[in-house]
């Protein structure tokens, strides 16, 4: 199994990568955008952090969180993000025999509660002037 070793530093700021586990053609999430927004909103009145910046596409996210300064604990908030969203949206995507076993939706690999993330800090006090993004999509 893998060994995940992440810097838990109290208020700052993180840049996360969230896909879901089946990524071909999954519109899902933006499908789905009015309980993803529900989702946000009820981790942040349970656990507040501040949204730098979001990017929702089809079957992946990008956000950056600033979390408060005596806390670093943006595991629980992913955890509630993705449980809440999950149980807000109907259930029929095809699901894996193991992710059957694990109780496990088809929105994730098992990271955050399902969640595939990737998890860089960016730093305490930096700011952030831009954010690109890029499209492999021709026209």
């Amino acid at each position: 199994m893998t060994d995940y070793r992440r810097a838990y530093v109290p208020g700052a700021s993180w840049f996360f990568t969230v896909n879901l586990a089946e990524r071909h053609n999954n519109p899902l999430l933006v499908e789905h955008i009015g309980p993803l927004r529900a989702a946000f909103r009820y981790v942040k009145q349970r656990h507040p952090y501040h949204m730098d910046a979001v990017v929702i596409l089809p079957d992946h996210i990008h956000c950056i969180w600033t979390l408060p300064p005596d806390d670093a604990d943006f595991s629980t908030r992913w955890n509630l993000l993705k449980g809440h969203f999950s149980r807000a949206i109907a259930k029929g995507e095809p699901i894996s025999a193991s992710r059957i076993g694990r109780r496990e939706r088809g929105n994730g690999n098992g990271d955050f509660g399902n969640i595939c993330c990737v998890i860089k800090t960016i730093g305490i006090g930096m700011s952030i002037t831009s954010i690109g993004i890029r499209s492999n999509m021709a026209g």
